[in-house]
């Protein structure tokens, strides 16, 4: 169950006099331990979310200007086309820890979800930068694909890697089309996988650590980790069931692959996909 913070112990004045609610309720609302009520929408079923919610629409229906400060202006809700937040669609969801995988797999979304154990992790959307890489990988993928029989594809496609557990990494490859890993909802594995780091520092690490232990313990060939910020690309390779550096690349370097020889690519050209 979700922990709730306030943002200010003490109630604003001004909004307690006109509304007669304690402002400091709706600090509680909208900042659950540092994570914004944006992301907090695409994680369904916070039974202390829903709680909170259900104990005070009555005085936020009651008050629609300070619902409209909160909600409307903050998180594009028009207060006065809706007596409800979008949000409370998520009941209609499991609790976190309670989805399976046929509810994860039937999730459609245009967001990245990943899937671990019962819980749902959901991503934030990619950047230009991050999605001018992502184009540059598919193009040069996608004709190595065409030489030897293999198939690329792009962040979307569920990667499972083994009983209650998904990723959905930026680009994955396999060497041949006709693999069985391969099937229309997902795929069982890959030979590579390639993610593009993200600013944050939670997708730094879950990028740079956490994936590294899942690739390598579902036993993907090869793990590519690109860094913007750090201008780096670094090739990981699997011995035994952990990965070791095949190499480490900066700008001036070319990254190259003991899985597929074929490849010889610029760090630079990699880091200024336009």
């Amino acid at each position: 169950m979700q922990r709730w913070q306030k943002v200010s112990t003490v109630p604003r004045q001004q909004e307690q006099k006109s509304t007669g609610i304690d402002s400091s309720i709706f600090c509680a609302i909208i900042a659950p331990e540092q994570l914004p009520l944006p992301k907090l929408l695409w994680m369904p079923g916070s039974s202390a979310c829903k709680t909170l919610w259900f104990a005070l629409e009555p005085h936020l229906m009651r008050n629609p200007k300070i619902r409209t400060q909160t909600y409307g202006s903050s998180y594009g809700i028009d207060s006065q086309r809706s007596s409800s937040p979008v949000w409370r669609i998520a009941t209609l969801f499991p609790n976190q820890g309670a989805w399976s995988e046929q509810e994860y797999l039937a999730l459609d979304t245009n967001r990245r979800v990943e899937f671990d154990n019962g819980f749902v992790e959901v991503h934030d959307l990619p950047t230009d930068q991050h999605q001018a890489i992502i184009s540059y990988f598919i193009v040069v993928l996608r004709a190595l694909a065409k030489q030897i029989g293999g198939v690329e594809r792009a962040a979307g496609l569920r990667l499972r890697l083994w009983d209650q557990k998904y990723r959905e990494p930026d680009i994955v490859f396999l060497r041949d089309r006709n693999s069985s890993l391969r099937h229309e909802n997902y795929w069982d594995g890959a030979d590579l996988a390639i993610e593009i780091v993200s600013a944050s520092l939670e997708d730094r690490e879950r990028d740079l650590v956490a994936k590294r232990i899942d690739y390598a313990q579902a036993g993907i060939e090869e793990y590519w980790i690109v860094d913007p910020a750090e201008e780096t690309v670094t090739v990981l390779s699997l011995t035994g069931d952990v990965y070791s550096e095949h190499g480490f690349f900066g700008r001036g370097d070319v990254v190259t692959s003991s899985l597929l020889p074929e490849l010889a690519l610029p760090v630079s050209e990699i880091l200024d996909a336009d």
